[in-house]
């Protein structure tokens, strides 16, 4: 490590406060190297690849940069309560891979959570590049699950392996009344052509499985947390990454439940943006969805996690969360690492808490505060917003801010036509 500048403050421990970090979409290079071409994906040929990693062009995480978050992330908080990880550790241009690399690098994941946080509750999910082929996975128990859960057996015990392997699946109580449930929606990715949705009717049967959950989890009084790697709804890019009969599938279970869901944590996009679950004339119904940046670069954004802290005790309310990011272009000039604090949720919206309410606020001011959703996509990438990133500007914000409160088209297409 060439040295190390922190430009973000100390987490202060609150008694009552409990704490968690998220993070996703690593994408591990190990065959990244300082000086790559960035043209063959920092893997090959000479060029500007940084020692840190590169903005220059879609390059993913090298290993240094892995290192280095995991030991920010120890020395900024040590003892989380847990931590959520939502998928893809395998890189986006894998030299040689097989189903053993796809393994490997679920090995690689759980070496790096135990060496740096031994001890400590890890709730893993797969991402869509986790398998072999690339997006492809069947919706039974085969290799990539079975193999996977070997991989993970320090984090999942026999139950949550049980269902683990049927399709990527499972639930854990937290604490008394704290529940985790885990989903694989890189199973509804559209590129996943083991999959056909007019066969396929519920892939898995894994929306009949949490609809069990939840209903019994209501029964009995507990609060969710979910996690689960690629987010329904449309993006400002007016695409569903879902096919859109699992799109509907899945906000039809999962909305009834929207009461008792604290937090959704997602991934993919490598985007920071928000999805608003519920009756919107019912705030106490809002759960929200908090789709996390990305730990890769590949999509010329920052590498990012995201500290939570939340109630200890039910209702266990979302309290805030601080987003890091690693400077790419201060790092390489410096180098040495460069943390910073890029904002803390409350501050940032102007909210109390990270609650249904809350966000649904938040929501509705954007729909006549222009300033506040620049705000909001300023973040997108964990750099500075670049306004031609679609065209025209005005279309993008707008498409922006429908798909955090509208997660079905004819929703969302009604949303942008108003």
């Amino acid at each position: 490590m060439r040295g190390a500048v922190l430009l973000a403050s100390l987490v202060v421990c609150v008694l009552g406060q409990g704490y968690f970090w998220h993070l996703t979409d690593i994408h591990y290079q190990p065959q990244y190297y300082e000086g790559a071409s960035v043209v063959h994906k920092c893997i090959s040929g000479n060029g500007t690849a940084g020692y840190w990693g590169s903005l220059d062009g879609p390059c993913d995480l090298p290993q240094t940069t892995l290192i280095d978050t995991f030991e920010f992330m120890r020395n900024t908080l040590p003892k989380p309560d847990f931590i959520l990880y939502t998928g893809d550790m395998v890189p986006h241009e894998p030299l040689d891979m097989d189903d053993n690399g796809v393994i490997q690098y679920q090995n690689n994941i759980t070496y790096y959570f135990q060496k740096y946080f031994p001890g400590i509750t890890i709730f893993p999910i797969l991402g869509n590049h986790d398998s072999h082929p690339e997006f492809q996975m069947y919706d039974y128990e085969y290799w990539l699950y079975d193999e996977t859960a070997v991989a993970w057996s320090p984090f999942l015990d026999s139950n949550m392996q049980a269902t683990f392997k049927q399709g990527g699946y499972y639930t854990k109580l937290i604490s008394t009344g704290f529940r985790l449930v885990a989903l694989n929606t890189a199973m509804y990715f559209t590129e996943n052509d083991y999959i056909d949705p007019n066969i396929h009717s519920d892939p898995a049967g894994m929306m009949e499985w949490v609809d069990g959950i939840l209903a019994t989890a209501k029964a009995n009084g507990e609060r969710v947390l979910m996690i689960y790697h690629i987010p329904p709804g449309y993006n400002a890019g007016m695409l569903c990454q879902f096919y859109n009969v699992y799109n509907d599938l899945f906000v039809n279970t999962i909305t009834p439940y929207s009461s008792i869901i604290v937090g959704h944590f997602m991934g993919h996009d490598h985007l920071d943006f928000l999805r608003l679950f519920g009756d919107q004339s019912q705030p106490s119904t809002i759960s929200t969805g908090f789709v996390a940046g990305s730990l890769t670069p590949w999509d010329l954004a920052n590498p990012r996690v995201r500290l939570f802290l939340y109630e200890k005790t039910a209702p266990f309310t979302l309290l805030d969360y601080i987003s890091y990011q690693f400077d790419l272009v201060a790092a390489n000039l410096r180098q040495e690492s460069v943390w910073i604090e890029e904002y803390r949720a409350t501050a940032e919206y102007d909210i109390p808490d990270l609650s249904g309410a809350s966000m649904l606020q938040l929501y509705q001011n954007m729909q006549t505060n222009e300033t506040l959703v620049d705000r909001y996509l300023s973040h997108w990438k964990g750099v500075a917003w670049v306004g031609d990133m679609c065209a025209p500007f005005s279309v993008c914000r707008d498409a922006a801010v429908c798909s955090i409160g509208n997660l079905k088209w004819e929703d969302w297409e009604s949303c942008m036509a108003n």
